[in-house]
């Protein structure tokens, strides 16, 4: 079972065709509330309504665990509520408990062998209760009184289970929290030993993370038309201009006879 947290009471839905199992419903009803167990949606028929289908799922979701009673009848087929022309309100309500991952009871009135009107129902009534009997062992019940006792002797046991497992997860919670804190005060005690050894006063933390970086050279100035004219106004100098200064003897005195 998955409790639900918004809930101040647990609560459960019921899910089952309405025609055959009026009494089961209301005997059920009756038990779960003595146990202090809300119902959900319990006077929601498969009217075609999408207001009916809004309650079922809400309902549904609201609820800690949903029962599935499967009596001779596969159900009405109400595709405005399910959205689907292949099964019936009743399996669509369990299939959409198995989404919200909410634990399912099952309870199948014994039968004579002869599960629904005609051939189609039947075989659908048979995967349906198949799948029921390979997923939640379900218990058999010949009456709304031995149906109503076998509810509330399952209640207890899925309960007690729920609340080992909530307990377990807030246990978990409560060790993943305490780890958090840990990483948090180390790396706080790491961040003030950072600031303790910068190795300039007045370095931040910022300011860090550059030293080592290797530092951008400075570009070139970029010329402009006015500056390009300039250099080709530059008169170019031959090799005999180039090697002039250099040959230049400077002033010279007077010459010497020969």
């Amino acid at each position: 079972m998955k409790l639900n947290d918004a809930t101040s009471h647990p609560s459960a839905f019921i899910s089952s065709t309405f025609l055959d199992l009026q009494e089961e419903r209301k005997m059920v009803a009756a038990t779960l509330a003595e146990a202090g167990v809300n119902v959900n949606a319990l006077d929601v028929q498969p009217t075609s309504g999408i207001s009916a289908r809004s309650e079922i799922v809400n309902g549904i979701k609201e609820s800690d665990f949903v029962i599935v009673i499967v009596g001779d009848r596969y159900g009405s087929i109400v595709p405005q509520i399910t959205f689907r022309t292949d099964i019936s309100v009743t399996e669509w309500e369990y299939k959409l408990a198995i989404k919200e991952e909410k634990s399912v009871l099952a309870f199948f009135r014994k039968t004579n062998g002869t599960f629904s009107i005609n051939e189609e129902d039947s075989l659908r009534l048979k995967r349906l209760k198949d799948e029921l009997t390979n997923k939640h062992s379900p218990r058999y019940f010949s009456s709304a009184a031995e149906l109503a006792k076998s509810v509330k002797g399952s209640l207890i046991r899925v309960y007690r289970e729920a609340v080992k497992k909530h307990q377990k997860i807030i246990r978990l919670q409560d060790q993943t929290i305490t780890e958090r804190d840990g990483r948090l005060s180390g790396l706080g005690q790491e961040l003030l030993n950072l600031k303790k050894s910068a190795p300039v006063a007045g370095v931040g933390l910022d300011q860090l993370a550059s030293i080592g970086r290797p530092q951008q050279q400075p570009s070139m100035p970029v010329l402009g038309l006015s500056g390009l004219a300039s250099l080709q106004s530059v008169p170019a100098l031959g090799l005999s201009g180039l090697a002039s200064p250099l040959s230049s003897p400077g002033p010279r005195g007077p010459r010497r006879a020969q």
